[in-house]
């Protein structure tokens, strides 16, 4: 046997030769180091991952929906018919969303979260962050008191977390990861974020206990709760396919309208907006949860701002003296001095003053310091000027309160005045409280407040259902809060006084808060 001329016996030898040399070698000098080598990628390199592009925010909230499966459940197919004969109403809640949508929409996403949730404060508050409920909830999210104080919202004469869309959200979020953790079902947490967790904990432990799934569907809860999870999952619906539904959502991109600018100290909202280059009332609506002319002189110091003027906006900030950013003096009583006079001398209002240092009532005394705005003409807009009326020659109290549908001691109230104060032409008389804003409250809309005549029933079709137009009789129900009238209820809800007494059988234009209203939408006329 022979290989390429060579035996067996001697490719044996030549092999130990070799060995023997290696060893030798390897003893006469030390190991050369390990390298590690990366090999040459085989072919082109692989793309880096892009992010989706959506074409609005309302795509990337669709994909990111999970809560589906319960289209065809009656009480999701009635708030579905219920809402397509609305749809104008819940528009008008997108569009207030503009500023925000990005950023909760964000929020939701990194929480890992349905994206539907994103839509519930169309629910809870028509996606207006002033919003105020008969219950004392408030803000975007709705929050109670006791729930915005466990999850650190704060509020105080400056400022209120709850109207913060930034915070809020936060705190929401927190609180809706709470209720997922502990009921590992989200129509539970929705529901528990509603009715709260002690009530949807015990419906289910009784649900369970008489034999029953303790799922959503077939708990005992409120009238409200019931409705709750229901408009939620029928929002969804219609967001799934707009088109279907005549639902004509804002263009709003997917990037940030408004971003959050950090700040050193306190600004007044004039002196900001003079930076950026916008009305003092926009800078003022994107930033609802200050609830004066400046931010709060301790915190939080943070402003959102238009996206595309935020770099302005900082370099503004750099080359300003901090003295600059709030334009109010002090000023020390002197004897004999009164607010008017003081006022006059500032070239402000007394009502400015009063709000600057948080005073009951107009009497001063010598010796005290006050904080006195200095550029009224520029501040923030209130109830005052946006609803208010400017006195004339012979007006009087009466007149003014008659006209409006409201009592002269609510008058009186709103203003800070006595009994015996007397009205000067020129003079500026708030109508509204400015920490209340009429508006239809979306938390009474129930389909259960709907006539029983024409009850919220879904048209046969599926998804390829179109809008009907509701009877007449169909009503929704406001509660009246401290400082409304017929008047700005009306005008809120887009009626004529002469409208509201006749379905409410009213005999005059008197309303008390808490009294509930039978209203016509506009929209069902």
């Amino acid at each position: 046997m022979t290989t390429h001329g060579c035996t067996p016996v001697r490719l044996a030898a030549l092999g130990l030769m070799l060995l023997s040399l290696v060893l030798s070698g390897c003893a006469s000098r030390p190991a050369p180091p390990v390298v590690s080598v990366t090999p040459e990628p085989m072919g082109p390199p692989a793309p880096a991952i892009r992010p989706v592009v959506y074409d609005d925010i309302w795509a990337r909230i669709r994909e990111g929906m999970s809560l589906g499966g319960y289209e065809q459940r009656p009480e999701v197919r009635a708030w579905t018919q219920f809402y397509a004969a609305r749809t104008r109403h819940i528009e008008e809640a997108a569009q207030r969303a503009t500023p925000f949508i990005w950023h909760i929409a964000e929020a939701v996403e990194r929480h890992d979260m349905p994206l539907e949730i994103a839509l519930l404060p169309i629910v809870e508050s028509g996606f207006d962050p002033r919003a105020n409920s008969y219950s004392s909830a408030a803000g975007l999210w709705q929050f109670m008191p006791l729930t915005a104080s466990r999850f650190g919202l704060e509020r105080n004469w400056w400022y209120d977390g709850r109207r913060d869309v930034l915070s809020a959200t936060s705190a929401a979020l927190d609180y809706l990861g709470f209720l997922h953790r502990r009921f590992d079902d989200w129509l539970l947490a929705l529901a528990a974020y509603n009715a709260g967790e002690g009530r949807v904990g015990r419906a289910v432990a009784r649900a369970e206990a008489a034999g029953q799934p303790g799922d959503f569907w077939h708990l005992e809860l409120p009238a409200e709760t019931d409705d709750y999870v229901p408009k939620l999952l029928a929002l969804r619906r219609l967001l799934q396919t707009p088109g279907a539904f005549d639902l004509a959502l804002p263009a709003i991109p997917d990037r940030p309208l408004t971003e959050a600018v950090q700040l050193d100290a306190q600004i007044d909202f004039s002196v900001a907006a003079e930076m950026i280059d916008i009305p003092t009332q926009t800078l003022a609506d994107i930033n609802p949860g200050f609830r004066r002319w400046a931010t709060h002189p301790e915190g939080p110091h943070r402003l959102l701002v238009p996206s595309e003027r935020s770099w302005q906006f900082r370099t503004a900030l750099a080359r300003t003296d901090p003295a600059q950013l709030v334009t109010w003096h002090r000023h020390q009583v002197q004897a004999g001095e009164v607010l008017g006079g003081i006022a006059a001398r500032y070239g402000t209002t007394v009502a400015m003053i009063r709000e600057a240092n948080n005073m009951r009532d107009s009497v001063i005394r010598p010796g005290e310091d006050l904080r006195v705005p200095a550029k009224p003409a520029q501040r923030l807009q209130t109830a005052t000027e946006s609803g208010g009326y400017q006195v004339s020659g012979g007006d009087s109290l009466w007149r003014i309160a008659r006209d409006r549908g409201m009592s002269v001691d609510h008058l009186r109230h709103l203003n800070g005045l006595s009994a015996k104060a007397v009205l000067q032409p020129g003079q500026t008389l708030r109508l509204h409280d400015p920490n209340v804003t009429p508006r239809p409250d979306w938390s009474l809309v129930g389909a259960h407040e709907v006539a029983a005549s024409t009850p919220p029933t879904e048209q046969a079709g599926g998804a390829g259902e179109t809008p009907t137009t509701r009877s007449n009789a169909a009503m929704i129900y406001y509660d009246v809060q401290q400082g409304d009238s017929l008047w700005s209820i009306a005008r809120s809800f887009e009626v004529t006084i002469a409208a509201l007494r006749r379905w409410n059988r009213l005999e005059d234009n008197r309303l008390q808060p808490g009294q509930r209203l039978r209203i016509r939408l506009a929209s069902t006329i």
